[in-house]
């Protein structure tokens, strides 16, 4: 899934069958340029995770990353893609 870097902070994107809550945009680094104020905790996940990249990727030796997926008890998944500026997160709800 592709994202401009339009969005809006709130914005709610259209999948092909789902609908995907946008969390935030984040530098190459993990840290957030933009977050959606609602869900600053899911930012934080995200930003965990990214950070675990490059030590991931130094203790083993993996292909580049295509995507980060988060599960939560709730049944949701935060998704995280790489794009040219870094990170693209978003909210699939289950």
């Amino acid at each position: 899934m592709n994202f401009n870097d339009d969005l809006t902070h709130e914005s709610e994107l259209q999948g092909d069958q789902d609908t995907y809550v946008y969390i935030g945009r984040f530098d190459p680094a993990g840290f957030p340029i933009v977050t959606s104020r609602h869900l600053h905790l899911h930012a934080s996940v995200t930003l965990q995770a990214i950070s675990l990249v490059p030590l991931i990727a130094q203790s083993i030796r993996s292909e580049p990353l295509q995507e980060i997926l988060i599960r939560h008890e709730d049944g949701s998944t935060v998704c995280v893609e790489p794009n040219v500026d870094g990170y693209i997160a978003y909210l699939k709800p289950d």
